[in-house]
């Protein structure tokens, strides 16, 4: 007695119910039936049988049937339209003989077998006759095999054999892999057509242009005879005013390619001048002094906590991603982006005061020292101006100060700067305007100072409409926004008010959700994020133009630490 459930599944039924008016279709896909013939086919061939057509290639002779080829190959049946009678030998061109019976032993048996070496030309010859499963099978094979030293010929093998999405897919993995793969052989033989197209896009992933350039030089020494001619076309695509002043000098300028070339040098000489010309870096504004940015890269949020411990978040604060923890202890650290790279600066252990800094890199996730500050200080402001990070007043220990500095990074030097006329509690920092902005308490009131570089001091502005110690201070096209820190009596608050700068005034803005103390304030693609606080684990958004806070998270801890925002991959 037959059972019907095992009967169904020998069968490998598939049932699709269909309704047209008053009555029910059902129609049944036997989907083994539709390889039985194949299978047959396939049978019929090795007991030598029926036998159509010959295909011809280097003189070996394969025989076939018509039907079989029509069926699996566009190619071949639009070939066989053409009347040919029985036993007609068909010569075949471009494809090599071993690489035919692979594909004939494919057509028939439904498998493949690829392998590095075979894979090049059964791709080739798989898209020539336009069958296509063999195709995508070559192209997952190739997929996943991708390789600094092999990438950049695979992709050629793509766009050659139009397989789009291999060739996506290697694009991407050149771009991501880049530094990798300047160092390859195959680098070193592209045309010159090719490594334009490389060193001139936004895609690359680097972490530092001196790679570009010596990129280019190692490409150009490849072959100098016939390479030198275009030195110049590709050296305009290096980001030179992005090189710190000491590699642009020892690097660059000393190579003598670069000395003998008149077009290279008049680049490097815009480079210098940009390097020298500090408070004109804004004016001198080109595409060569942006970094480069990929697509795919998106806004991520870094919070510093105590110890060595930092977090990376994506905008929305739905995911947590791990990051390598900093070099060195520290708490009430100040933290800001620039060019891409989060520098963290300051702060204390547990209660001695820090001048050290180190710099992080989100494509390498790697952390590295930088020049430590003149002056130890924690709790205190920070900001980007131009190329330029400032600090601005903190605690020494003992009491607050109003000392502030800058940091090149071109010149990896701290530069002295005018002080602020006052000593601020709680200092936070923000840029709008080419000005620098500080906002702090004294004596229950929280003031605001401004310095603006071209004038070379510091002047007081309007105070807060409230007194917010322990808050913080973001900027948003050409207002300031301030919300939350406790009030004269020591309480936690949620009100907020921004600073109109064209204005000179400041203006009340609806409260948070919550009353915030410690937490850090961010601009992220046009909204303020209010990230964490004393006692307090919520994150929430601000949209400027509805004035209306929503709640992200309630479960960030992150109290007294700086915060960032970088890009980078998810």
């Amino acid at each position: 007695m037959t059972n019907d459930s095992s009967s169904n599944n020998a069968y490998n039924a598939k049932q699709i119910h269909a309704t047209t008016g008053y009555l029910n279709k059902e129609t049944y896909s036997i989907l083994d039936y539709i390889c039985d013939p194949f299978a047959g086919f396939n049978r019929i061939r090795e007991n030598r049988k029926l036998f159509d057509m010959q295909l011809e290639v280097n003189e070996k002779i394969f025989d076939v049937h018509k039907v079989v080829l029509a069926a699996a190959s566009p190619f071949f049946d639009a070939m066989l339209s053409i009347e040919k009678k029985d036993g007609d030998t068909v010569k075949i061109t471009d494809i090599n003989e071993e690489i035919l019976a692979d594909i004939i032993e494919g057509i028939y048996s439904g498998k493949i077998t690829v392998t590095e070496s075979n894979v090049q030309r059964l791709l080739a010859a798989s898209t020539l006759l336009q069958i296509e499963w063999i195709t995508n099978v070559c192209c997952d094979f190739l997929k996943n095999r991708l390789l600094p030293l092999n990438c950049l010929g695979i992709s050629k093998l793509a766009d050659t054999c139009g397989c789009k999405e291999l060739y996506n897919r290697c694009q991407n993995y050149i771009q991501k892999n880049y530094l990798k793969i300047v160092n390859t052989e195959e680098h070193l033989l592209l045309s010159f057509e090719e490594i334009r197209d490389l060193v001139s896009s936004e895609e690359i992933i680097v972490d530092s242009e001196i790679n570009v350039f010596n990129a280019i030089l190692n490409w150009i020494k490849h072959n100098p005879e016939k390479r030198l001619a275009h030195l110049a076309d590709l050296f305009k695509y290096v980001r030179l005013p992005l090189i710190s002043t000491k590699c642009l000098m020892n690097c660059v300028a000393a190579e003598s390619y670069i000395k003998n070339n008149p077009r290279c040098k008049d680049l490097l000489m815009e480079a210098m001048e940009y390097h020298l010309k500090t408070e004109e870096r804004c004016l001198l504004s080109s595409d060569n002094t942006k970094e480069r940015k990929p697509s795919g890269m998106g806004p991520h949020v870094i919070l510093i906590n105590d110890g060595k411990e930092c977090h990376m978040y994506d905008k929305d604060f739905e995911s947590k991603f791990l990051m390598a923890p900093m070099r060195l202890e520290r708490s009430h650290a100040a933290a800001s982006s620039l060019r891409n790279l989060l520098y963290v600066v300051g702060g204390k252990i547990p209660s001695m005061p820090l001048h050290s800094a180190e710099c992080y890199n989100p494509l390498t996730n790697a952390w590295t020292d930088i020049p430590p500050m003149s002056v130890k200080r924690y709790n205190f402001g920070i900001s980007i101006l131009g190329d330029m990070i400032y600090a601005c007043g903190g605690n020494n220990g003992k009491v607050p100060h109003h000392r502030v500095e800058c940091y090149d990074i071109l010149t990896s030097k701290w530069i002295t700067c005018p002080n602020m006329n006052s000593n601020l509690e709680g200092a936070r920092a923000t840029m709008s305007d080419n000005c620098i902005y500080c906002v702090g308490t004294t004596i229950n009131q929280t003031i605001m100072e401004r310095f603006d570089p071209r004038e070379g001091q510091w002047c007081l502005m309007p105070p807060l409409l409230s007194c917010r110690k322990s808050t913080d201070v973001v900027s948003h096209e050409n207002y300031l926004f301030c919300s939350g820190g406790l009030n004269s009596n020591n309480l936690a608050q949620s009100n907020g008010e921004r600073f109109d700068v064209r204005r000179n005034k400041w203006e009340p803005i609806s409260s948070m959700l919550s009353a915030k103390y410690g937490h850090s304030l961010l601009e992220m693609d046009g909204d303020i994020y209010a990230i964490g606080g004393d006692k307090t684990f919520t994150v929430e958004r601000y949209n400027v133009s509805l004035n209306e806070w929503t709640l992200l998270s309630s479960h960030v801890e992150h109290a007294y630490g700086g915060a960032a925002v970088v890009n980078s991959f998810p």
